[in-house]
């Protein structure tokens, strides 16, 4: 639709003008990291025309992603970028780039929906509505309390007992770990039929279909892997108090969620164990993952806390700007270590997943391999006409589409020609993150 790209500017603006964080720089003081928050600014909005050019959506995208793959200096005086790019009469882009220091999805889904109240509300001849958001002190302040408090030396020791006996965290791959710098994504969609069994097998274990969802993703890592303890890293948003809640800012912390899998285990026993966990975690979920590192001297380590992170975006991303429909799409989550599975709601009424890795470990082609598994552990944890899903066995949870079709073409196969260190070298460049031996 046609936005008023003054109104735009100006609702922009005014919000910055709350948000503490988008005006907030980083600075180091006798080697000492302090946050300073500027009076003013924060609102800069760069404007951009590209209906002229051949591809206009295309050259937005590449406008971007080059925005995307410059390196932010943390100590720099902009941890953030917002453009209006135009692309056809009716059709806007909103560009939004912020560094993790300052900003999580829920800091931006609500500053989102901020802009877009206040221009809905200029839309109509009002004033811009009172202000919204808390002050970055007040985060820093109730942060400052809970890290003298007794509460946070209990947490403390249940992580410590959760983790007593950490095993080394379960990989979907097997390269060495490497610097997390570009991301490969593949992506897939869940459809309603299967959301709503979903749903009803959660049911049986008072579960949500997202704790489902969650213990589908820890069955197919112990499948993929034979790993009889997987550790996924599970956001927790950490605000459990008023002034994180009502404050954009970097909050959201990334946890370690160990369980125990089995072959043998029955679906909604998993289920069931990872609901009990996921309410362990969210009961202790202020305590910081880097002060764990610390505590398991994991600092500077190539071990990690956890494997593969699944993140459940309940944020709801429909917006109105003035009866002007938007729609949020992520471009990029940053840096992965490993892997990390997103899983969004679709206003179709089904899940869109997707699989993220760092570019230095997994290939676009391998990631979408591994998300067409996830995909088939999740339809057979409750498949159509099951009346009894929930008593299927973790084993009999199928990663490929025809296992048996898989096992008669082997013999039937021509043997290959070369020498055996040259189909070695052929099988290494075609797949170079596939097993090669496995033992025990």
């Amino acid at each position: 639709g046609r936005v008023d790209e003054d109104r735009f500017a100006a609702a922009l603006a005014a919000a910055a003008a709350e948000t503490d964080t988008l005006r907030t720089r980083v600075t180091e003081v006798g080697g000492v990291p302090h946050q300073v928050v500027a009076a003013t600014g924060g609102g800069d909005l760069e404007r951009r025309d590209l209906r002229g050019a051949a591809d206009p959506e295309g050259a937005a995208l590449a406008w971007m992603r080059a925005d995307m793959g410059t390196a932010v200096d943390p100590l720099g005086p902009r941890l953030h970028r917002f453009a209006l790019l135009r692309v056809a009469d009716g059709r806007y882009l909103w560009y939004q780039r912020f560094h993790h220091i300052i900003a999580d999805a829920y800091a931006i889904t609500t500053f989102t929906r901020r802009v877009a109240e206040v221009y809905t509300r200029l839309a109509e001849g009002g004033p811009v509505p009172g202000r919204r958001f808390g002050a970055l002190a007040d985060v820093i302040a109730d942060e400052a309390a809970y890290d003298a408090s007794e509460r946070r030396a209990a947490d403390r020791a249940h992580w410590a007992r959760v983790l007593a006996d950490r095993p080394e965290p379960a990989l979907l791959g097997t390269a060495p770990p490497a610097p997390a710098r570009a991301a490969a994504a593949a992506s897939a969609a869940v459809g309603a039929d299967l959301l709503d069994r979903l749903t009803a097998l959660g049911a049986g274990a008072r579960a949500t279909w997202a704790e489902v969802v969650v213990a589908a993703f820890a069955a197919y890592v112990h499948r993929r892997t034979g790993a009889p303890d997987v550790v996924l890293g599970m956001p927790a948003m950490g605000r459990l108090g008023a002034p994180a809640l009502r404050t954009p800012a970097m909050v959201v912390n990334i946890l370690p969620l160990r369980l125990a899998v089995r072959p043998a285990d029955r679906v909604g026993d998993l289920v069931a164990r990872t609901t009990a966990a996921l309410r362990d975690l969210r009961a202790h979920q202020r305590y910081r993952a880097e002060d764990i590192r610390r505590d398991l001297a994991l600092v500077g380590r190539a071990a990690g806390l956890y494997g593969p992170v699944v993140n459940i975006k309940a944020f709801d991303y429909d917006l109105d700007f003035a009866g002007v429909r938007g729609a949020t799409r992520t471009l990029s989550e940053g840096p992965v270590d490993d892997t990390s599975l997103s899983v969004y709601r679709d206003p179709e009424g089904g899940l869109r997943l997707e699989l993220r890795g760092n570019a230095a470990r997994y290939t676009a082609a391998g990631l979408e391999t591994r998300l067409a598994e996830f995909g088939r552990v999740l339809a057979g944890l409750a498949p159509a006409g099951a009346d009894a899903a929930a008593d299927r066995r973790v084993g009999a949870l199928d990663l490929v589409a025809d296992p048996a079709g898989r096992a008669r073409s082997g013999p039937d196969r021509t043997p290959p020609t070369g020498s055996v260190g040259a189909l070695i070298a052929a099988a290494a460049a075609a797949r170079p993150d596939a097993v090669a031996v496995r033992a025990g």
